[in-house]
């Protein structure tokens, strides 16, 4: 099996990859020098969750040089990303709420859905690993988190790539 610690490198390689590509998408794609009220919660939260992918990549290789056990090493990472989740979706829920109406309809619910859906998934993956129910491996359901947060970042990138060359 290979090491979980060369998996979270990739991923962080990944997040830092596309945290640039993004930024100059968006230079590039930004009209009248500014964005939308909700394209900009959706850059926010495509840039959290990248920066949120590079944090949580690199924390359990971090503790692994510590003298905790592997076990607690993967609780711990668990631990503190749920909280990060859980923080930023609820920031997120509570931007969306505040937007006005006819920005709020410019969402549009697969986005929606996609991003909270996947958020709880990886909020579930890692209260798993918090709680020790031992479902999968402790570094498998770490690793699916992060990759369920890149994906919700990916979403975001589709959405605001989509209206801005349509």
């Amino acid at each position: 099996m290979a090491n979980p610690f060369d998996h979270l490198a990739v991923l962080a390689e990944v997040s830092i990859g596309f945290i640039g590509f993004v930024a100059i998408f968006l230079i590039f794609a930004r009209r009248e020098g500014r964005f939308s009220p909700e394209d900009a919660i959706r850059i926010q939260a495509l840039f959290t969750a990248g920066f949120v992918g590079v944090f949580m990549s690199l924390l359990p290789i971090v503790l692994s040089n510590t003298v905790f056990d592997e076990s607690l090493n993967w609780r711990i990472s668990s631990i503190v990303f749920l909280f990060i989740v859980v923080g930023i979706l609820v920031g997120i829920g509570l931007q969306q709420r505040r937007l006005p109406k006819e920005a709020q309809a410019n969402i549009p619910l697969w986005n929606n859905l996609i991003a909270w859906g996947l958020g709880f998934v990886a909020m579930s993956c890692l209260l798993a690993n918090a709680l020790s129910l031992e479902l999968f491996t402790p570094a498998f359901l770490y690793l699916v988190a992060i990759l369920f947060i890149l994906i919700v970042a990916t979403t975001n990138f589709v959405a605001i790539a989509i209206q801005k060359l349509l």
